[in-house]
């Protein structure tokens, strides 16, 4: 009898133990569930946290690229110049050869309106002159005679001079249908005398024509005439962007006198000294302001003899891109402006040069 009632304690004892060993209870299960949650989440966020940081870089660093890809183009372009605009008017040369040329401002009414409109938005940043190959329907016509000894073509050079415009555009903020999404953008513009197909361009007038007076035009004067506008009518067409998510940069201080002035100034006191004027001083016709985040300081010579230089600043902004995109108030997420970009650039242009210039 004792030994069948010690079995039987046994087997119970067992059986008690060995339904402890078969889970987990209900506080044990919340535990380790309220652990790994805490633990999942922690290595979410990190790598949420990494990605994001990725991204941001990533658009920093493709948008610096493109600002560095637009300097470079712009300053390509530019060496080719064979005259530059500066912001304002000036007087060179001495004495009886003293004449004044145009700025960048004085080209304004003779440009397309698309170009300076208040309602365009673009302001008129940098104007040059450059040779441009005529197209080839321009070409197989001087081959076959079809131009008349004073037409003006330069069948014999097979190029003529082209007016490039590089405008600063910003990014109108009522209209969210446009394809550009950056703050401001860069575009070109160039009037050339014929189109592809060979057609004369209307509001072209041809500085060769005029002895090559491009400060002053296209205000000519022809013998027994005095000077007067050459345009038969405002040239049109459209811009061409090169680069978006430019930076809108802050209001740029175009008073020459002002310790603020980004542009060196020529020692008063050295008469050989060389200042720089700054492109485009002062604002255009519209009531934008022009800004810092893209803007010119070109080299003023005292002669027409002389090449001129040009620094260019450009600065990108990656707002609205990646890692930047708007939130509720139509602000970044956090700082988005990058570092202004630095060239210099000497024009090669030999026109009228002399053998030590």
């Amino acid at each position: 009898m004792t030994r069948l009632f010690l079995l039987s304690r046994l087997k119970r004892l067992w059986a008690a133990s060995h339904r402890h060993d078969t889970g987990f209870t209900l506080p044990e299960l919340l535990v380790v569930t309220a652990i790994a949650g805490g633990l999942i989440a922690g290595l979410m966020f990190i790598v949420a946290e990494l990605t994001g940081v990725d991204q941001r870089e990533a658009s920093r660093s493709e948008t610096q690229r493109e600002m560095q890809m637009a300097l470079d183009y712009i300053s390509a372009d530019l060496r080719e110049a064979v005259y530059v605009y500066g912001g304002q008017g000036r007087e060179i040369g001495e004495g009886e050869n003293r004449v004044r040329v145009n700025g960048l401002q004085d080209l304004i009414p003779y440009l397309p309106e698309s170009l300076s409109s208040a309602d365009s938005d673009s302001i008129p940043i940098l104007a040059f002159w450059k040779q441009h190959p005529y197209p080839e329907e321009v070409k197989q016509n001087c081959a076959d005679g079809d131009y008349e000894a004073d037409s003006g073509v330069s069948c014999a050079a097979g190029s003529s001079y082209a007016l490039v415009v590089y405008s600063l555009v910003e990014r109108p903020e009522d209209d969210d249908d446009t394809p550009w999404q950056g703050r401001s953008r860069i575009t070109r513009y160039t009037l050339t005398e014929f189109n592809s197909e060979g057609d004369p361009v209307p509001g072209y007038v041809n500085p060769g024509l005029y002895n090559n007076s491009f400060g002053k035009w296209p205000v000519f004067a022809v013998r027994g005439e005095g000077a007067s506008n050459r345009q038969t009518e405002r040239p049109s067409g459209n811009a061409v962007t090169l680069v978006d998510f430019v930076d809108e940069g802050e209001d740029l201080v175009t008073d020459p006198t002002s310790d603020d002035y980004p542009c060196i100034q020529a020692d008063p006191t050295n008469p050989t000294d060389i200042g720089y004027a700054l492109s485009p001083s002062p604002p255009s016709t519209s009531d934008d302001q022009a800004e810092d985040s893209f803007y010119a300081c070109v080299s003023i010579p005292n002669t027409t003899v002389r090449n001129q230089d040009v620094t260019l600043f450009l600065r990108g902004n990656v707002w609205n891109r990646p890692g930047f995109l708007l939130d509720e108030e139509n602000d970044p997420s956090g700082p988005s402006a990058l570092p202004t970009l630095e060239t210099n650039v000497l024009t090669r242009g030999i026109l009228g040069r002399g053998p030590a210039n």
